[in-house]
């Protein structure tokens, strides 16, 4: 009896060593900022379970960095160490320089593979911040597009009637700079003292949003959209657009780059995003509103930004974390855009947004992505537009000024 006893303990552990309790799952890390709102982080764990329950050899771990700057140093410091996550969500402006870097993997080949995927249907624009313009992998994609954002005129049309004006929205025409300006001027309300109480429109300076004017003017700030060269601030475009925003602001007083708010009833025009309605809504308001196209002077086009995901060049699990890219941008978009009101870059499935409005706002070739350069020229470039839009300083000498500084910082970090 004891040698049957022994022979079996010695079958079982000779079978234990061969055939494993269970099979070791593929882990795949996925990083993201963390303010990318509550419903996307619900909707993201959710479907992460799901895949995990559809997958069950695959594990995702998701990971929030406390900012976008903050996710970038975490990506570079991981990538030096070789623990980079596997999938980095980002925003094409942030993600682009990481891109140059080599950090993310060249997805072209990839998607040229998947017979799954049509690079047709996605947004133009959405194409153009997905693609390298520079380096070895000049024309291909660095990362797979998700959703795209982008801002235009939203109206309180109760406003618009009560000053006996037909809303641009119901035009048959887009409208224009000078239209623009002429409306601002019978919507804006003065008390006795002459005191503005109600702006015609709220149209902000800042950064990411003065670069709309200069694009529909016709032009460009800087020789190219994605780590400029040359300063192109003394052309036509650039001084025509800075000299409508001062006027609004200063000679018309029409309009304010902080004051005014359409939710408060203290401006009639705002840049509204597709997620216009949520703060409508949260600001308890009951206003008739529209959307209406950006008034046009060369162009009446956006400016788009495009989130997506990117694969790190030296993930372990590359072919499991791309089916998790495909999953989130593609497969699973539609819910996304329910559950989150951010529109999918794919065509088919933003057509499905409730307002179809959007998809010829966002489907308009003229449409560019969000520039990418460094955050010093960024804000070496603000510091002469608020000269401009909120000091008055004189258009021409200050962007001559600026044009000397700019392009010496440029010229200092091409040379680098």
């Amino acid at each position: 009896m004891k040698y049957w006893r022994l022979l079996g303990i010695m079958l079982l552990v000779w079978l234990v060593g061969i055939v494993p309790c269970s099979a070791a799952k593929t882990k795949i890390v996925h990083l993201r900022p963390r303010n990318v709102g509550p419903q996307s982080t619900q909707w993201l764990e959710k479907i992460a379970e799901e895949y995990e329950a559809l997958n069950p050899d695959i594990e995702v771990d998701i990971y929030y960095a406390g900012s976008t700057a903050e996710l970038i140093q975490q990506v570079l410091l991981q990538f030096a160490s070789g623990v980079a996550p596997d999938v980095v969500e980002i925003a094409a402006e942030d993600g682009y320089p990481l891109a140059t870097q080599n950090i993310f993997a060249n997805l072209s080949p990839i998607i040229a593979g998947d017979k799954n995927i049509d690079i047709q249907e996605l947004y133009p624009v959405a194409v153009q911040a997905a693609t390298m313009t520079e380096g070895a992998n000049a024309g291909n994609f660095w990362f797979l597009p998700h959703v795209v954002n982008t801002s235009i005129m939203v109206l309180n049309d109760d406003m618009f009637h009560e000053a006996g004006i037909q809303p641009p929205s119901q035009w048959n025409y887009q409208w224009t700079w000078d239209d623009f300006v002429d409306i601002c001027k019978k919507l804006t309300i003065y008390d006795g003292d002459g005191q503005i109480i109600r702006y015609g429109a709220n149209v902000p300076n800042f950064y990411n949003r003065f670069p709309l004017w200069v694009h529909n003017a016709g032009g460009w700030y800087f020789d190219r959209l994605f780590n400029p060269r040359e300063s192109r601030l003394t052309t036509e475009p650039v001084h025509t657009a800075l000299s409508f925003l001062q006027d609004i602001y200063h000679t018309h007083r029409v309009a304010h780059w902080l004051n005014g708010n359409i939710l408060n009833n203290t401006a009639a025009i705002a840049l509204g995003l597709p997620t216009f309605k949520a703060g409508y809504d949260a600001a308890k308001c009951f206003f008739a509103y529209s959307f209406a196209l950006n008034p046009k002077l060369v162009r009446g086009a956006n400016i788009v930004q495009v989130q997506g995901l990117a694969l790190t060049q030296n993930s372990p699990n590359a072919e499991a974390a791309y089916k998790w890219i495909k999953y989130v941008a593609l497969e699973r978009a539609l819910e996304h855009q329910a559950a989150t009101g951010f529109i999918s870059t794919w065509k088919k499935i933003s057509m499905r947004y409730p307002d179809k409005f959007w998809f010829s706002v966002l489907n308009d070739d003229q449409n560019i992505p969000r520039p990418v350069y460094d955050l010093d020229i960024r804000n070496e470039l603000q510091k002469y537009v608020n000269a401009i839009t909120q000091d008055q300083k004189p258009v021409a000498p200050t962007l001559q000024q600026a044009h000397e500084v700019l392009n010496n910082l440029l010229k200092e970090k091409a040379s680098r």
